[in-house]
């Protein structure tokens, strides 16, 4: 008898449709083969151990209709392995309408003279074990990442959270770190702006949650994207509220330092519009310019002079034009 414990691919000779569904955290997999064809199955099933997946026999055979309905319930990547035969068996051309219906992910493997028709167009494909296993490991890949945000969106959910855009933006102003991280695994996008065009990086840094930038930052936000409606970075937001720890992080990430604001200001203007000498410092050290004017004709030096900042002028007067 077939074993039912391993999972993988591959066929020589007749059809065998293999459908991989995921359960929380295992992706287990549908082997639907010919009796006749054990021999091709258990060669299929040796290449499944390598994946480390589990597998479910079905042989077509099989009364089908109830039984594959269950089997093929949830999230399902989909291989098969393909000839002129396929189509003769009921149980194919439900699974086949099944698997258009849910618009799963599938591959097709089949025999190297086997020309596929036409509704198989745009479908990936392969007549090699190789190529199959690559397909295979990269559809598991994918299968897992479906399945953890299907159990993010879960859990944010049961945390009392929409599914909305603008549920995201607003625990990213409370800073409740945990919501955010369940949207990122969700798929939400970290680069999402609000209804007023401003980042969510930008956002963190004005309500100073040093977390939850850190994590937009790791989950690919842009550290240089510009706000709408002051033009400024998440590294000038954070100088205008004077959250030090935050802008030592952006600029560890390489922000921006002279990008200005639509009022003409940088970093360095807002740092020393705050009185925060140790901002100011923080980025002078960085390499920030000491050079131009806002849109008031007033450049970092006449501010650090204006607000009496004798540590600014010190840095400044010592910092070589450039």
């Amino acid at each position: 008898m077939l074993r039912q414990d391993c999972v993988g691919v591959l066929c020589e000779k007749y059809i065998i449709l293999i459908v991989l569904f995921t359960d929380k955290t295992k992706v287990s997999i549908l082997l639907l083969y010919k009796t006749s064809d054990e021999e091709t199955a258990e060669q299929i099933l040796a290449i499944c151990r390598a994946v480390g997946t589990e597998v479910q026999l079905y042989p077509y055979e099989s009364p089908w209709r109830e039984n594959l309905t269950g089997a093929l319930e949830g999230n399902a990547v989909v291989i098969a392995v393909v000839d002129k035969d396929f189509f003769k068996f009921a149980s194919s051309v439900f699974m086949s309408g099944y698997i258009a219906g849910r618009k799963m992910p599938l591959i097709l493997y089949k025999k190297s003279h086997y020309k596929l028709p036409r509704f198989f167009a745009g479908i990936p494909s392969t007549s090699e074990l190789r190529s199959l296993t690559g397909l295979l490991t990269a559809e598991l890949q994918k299968s897992e990442g479906r399945d953890a945000r299907k159990q993010a969106k879960k859990a944010l959910q049961e945390m009392g959270f929409s599914l909305t855009h603008e549920a995201f933006i607003q625990t990213v102003k409370d800073g409740e770190i945990l919501a955010v991280e369940q949207f990122l695994k969700g798929g939400f996008l970290p680069d999402l702006e609000d209804e007023n065009g401003v980042p969510l990086l930008c956002l963190a840094a004005r309500n100073k949650h040093r977390a939850v930038v850190s994590l937009l930052s790791r989950s690919g936000a842009n550290i240089n994207a510009v706000s709408m409606d002051r033009g400024n970075t998440a590294l000038m937001d954070a100088a205008a509220a004077g959250a030090m720890d935050i802008m030592a992080d952006l600029i560890g990430l390489g922000a921006d330092l002279d990008i200005r604001s639509k009022a003409g200001q940088t970093a360095l203007i807002l740092a020393i519009g705050q009185k925060n000498e140790e901002s100011a410092r923080m980025l002078i050290e960085a390499g920030a310019s000491i050079q131009g004017e806002d849109s008031l004709g007033m450049s970092a030096e006449k501010y650090a002079r204006l607000f009496k900042l004798s540590k600014v002028i010190d840095l400044i007067e010592q910092k070589p034009l450039s």
